[in-house]
This record gives structure tokens, C-alpha cells and sequence, in this order.
């Protein structure tokens, strides 16, 4: 029997090999492809809900084996919201993913300030890819339309030796919105 880390890394391999087939048309780089396999998804979804589901699954260590092949399908999944008319946040599908990322073009040393920053594993990604001379600041919206938002600093993404570090703020800011 595989064990979550040896059976996660074949779902990924799986679902890159797919990525790579939906894209053959524009090749994704190397660098963009490091950056994926070295940045497992699942380590960013503690909850979802798959569209046109009313389930929110759960995931955890003891139950992640269960979750594996929806976390490594080529879809992305909810992470807010129970409406699926108005999703404010879902974990993007991979293959547009990776895709964006080299559209993008980024480099190591580049600075990012993504919007948006839904289960973070798009802004580990780029902080993968701009490196340890590089900088992701990611932020997210919460709040309703027709009122004011508040604008939360999700996270820093810095890399050291090669390992994307988390560094979570608590700052708030209240922008209203006309």
C-alpha cells in the first residue's frame, strides 16, 4: 500500500502529465514545471466543495488519501462559498495554472503582488518561481459588493534554500467602494 506522500506525488505526476498535454500547443517551461512538482496542491485545501455540490469535505491527515484524487483532478475546487453563481474563491484548475504562470513570465528576483489569494498555492507557486532573491505579496478581498471590504495581507511567500516559507499578517484595511 502507498503511503499519502508516495501516492500524492503520483496524482501530481498524473495530473502534470495531462497539464502538459493540454498545453501542447504553447509547451510549458521547465521552470514553471519545477515550480508545480515541487509545490504539492493538496497542502493548500483544508476544506472544499466540488461545483454543483452542497458537500464541504474536509481534509486531513487522516482522511487525505480519501481527498487525493479530487485534489489532483485537472478542476478547481471551492474553498468559499455555497453559491455557485457567486464563488468568491476556489483553488484554480491546474492546467490554466500553469499555463498563466508562463504567460506571466516570471523570473527569479522579479517582486509579485498577486490579487486574489484564494488557498495560496498559486502565490507559492510564483515564489517558487521568482526564487530566494524574489518577493510574492498576496492579498484577498472579503466583504460584501455593495458595502466596504476589507483587504487582509494573506501572506508573504519567500523562498530560502529552496523551501517557500508562510508568513501569515493579521493587517486589515477598510477600502469603501463607490
Amino acid at each position: 500500500m502507498k503511503m499519502p506522500d508516495d501516492l500524492a506525488a503520483t496524482y501530481q505526476r498524473q495530473l502534470l502529465d495531462q497539464a502538459l498535454q493540454t498545453n501542447d500547443d504553447t509547451p510549458i517551461s521547465q521552470a514553471t514545471v519545477e515550480a508545480f512538482l515541487a509545490t504539492p496542491r493538496h497542502l493548500f485545501v483544508r476544506r472544499y466543495r466540488e461545483r454543483a455540490s452542497t458537500e464541504w469535505r474536509d481534509v486531513d491527515a487522516s482522511n487525505l488519501t480519501q481527498h487525493l484524487a479530487t485534489l489532483y483532478a485537472d478542476n478547481p475546487l471551492i474553498l468559499f462559498g455555497d453559491d455557485d453563481d457567486n464563488v468568491p474563491s476556489t483553488i484554480s484548475q491546474p492546467s490554466f495554472v500553469l499555463r498563466m504562470l508562463d504567460l506571466l513570465q516570471v523570473r527569479p528576483g522579479h517582486a509579485v503582488l498577486e490579487l486574489g489569494a484564494g488557498s495560496g498555492w498559486n502565490a507559492a507557486l510564483i515564489g517558487r518561481l521568482v526564487g530566494p532573491s524574489g518577493r510574492v505579496v498576496t492579498l484577498d478581498l472579503t466583504g460584501k459588493p455593495e458595502g466596504n471590504y476589507n483587504v487582509r495581507l494573506i501572506s508573504r511567500y519567500r523562498t530560502a534554500g529552496g523551501k517557500v516559507r508562510r508568513v501569515v499578517s493579521t493587517r486589515n484595511l477598510s477600502v469603501a467602494c463607490a
